[in-house]
């Protein structure tokens, strides 16, 4: 009784005849002709293709040149976006030397007191309006009490002038609690400390820059 031949056995014999063949074709070829057949195994495993039949290799080889040539233009448009990153880093540290050493840029020494007088000042200002309003009301409401049947639609003479008066300093303190309001505005949303208040300033002051630079970028772009 014979034994069966197991898959192991079969996988051996099979190498065994394919090494025969290749080493018969091998005698039979020319140097040519062995040349081409390396160069034929060896374009088939560079490719990673199952076979080296020509039509596979051939579409093969066309989609690595395509990939190849994707490549190759996606990395030229990154060093493209890789020099204008590097310039614009230049730039942004160029202004901010330029900010940190520019006296112009500098934040006052005294912010923090300054600040505090003007708002200090504007309460101030503030209670003098409303005593003048007062004082202003009572004039009014006097005149009209003494004002005579004949001449109810008329006030006294020093009653005007007095109105007048008391119209034009409240009128100047407006104007003044108007200004330094501007004045304090200025500062608002600033740290009340004094570094944090620079650091935010000349930060505020690159955002201008940087919204200049766009600005001009895109005058220019529309000129050309």
């Amino acid at each position: 009784m014979k034994r069966p031949v197991d898959g192991s056995s079969k996988s051996k014999a099979s190498n065994s005849e394919n090494e025969k063949l290749l080493e018969t074709m091998r005698h039979h070829l020319t140097d040519t002709g062995l040349e081409s057949l390396h160069a034929l195994a060896a374009t088939a495993v560079v490719l990673n293709t199952p076979s080296a039949n020509p039509e596979t290799l051939a579409h093969a080889l066309t989609s690595h040149t395509l990939t190849s040539q994707t490549l190759t233009n996606n990395l030229a448009h990154i060093r493209t976006l890789q020099a204008y990153l590097q310039k614009q880093h230049t730039l942004l540290r160029e202004q901010l030397h330029s900010i940190q050493t520019d006296p112009a840029f500098a934040t006052p020494q005294n912010i923090q007191r300054q600040t505090t007088e003007q708002i200090r000042q504007t309460k101030h200002l503030r209670t003098k309006i409303r005593e003048h309003e007062d004082r202003l009301s009572a004039l009014q409401s006097s005149g009209r009490a003494a004002a005579t049947p004949a001449s109810k639609n008329v006030s006294s003479a020093e009653a005007i002038a007095d109105m007048l008066e008391q119209q034009s300093v409240l009128d100047k303190f407006k104007d003044k609690v108007e200004a330094l309001e501007k004045e304090v505005g200025v500062y608002k949303g600033l740290p009340a400390d004094k570094e944090s208040a620079r650091r935010e300033v000349a930060r505020l002051e690159v955002e201008l820059d940087l919204v200049r630079r766009k600005r001009d970028d895109l005058f220019a772009n529309l000129v050309s």
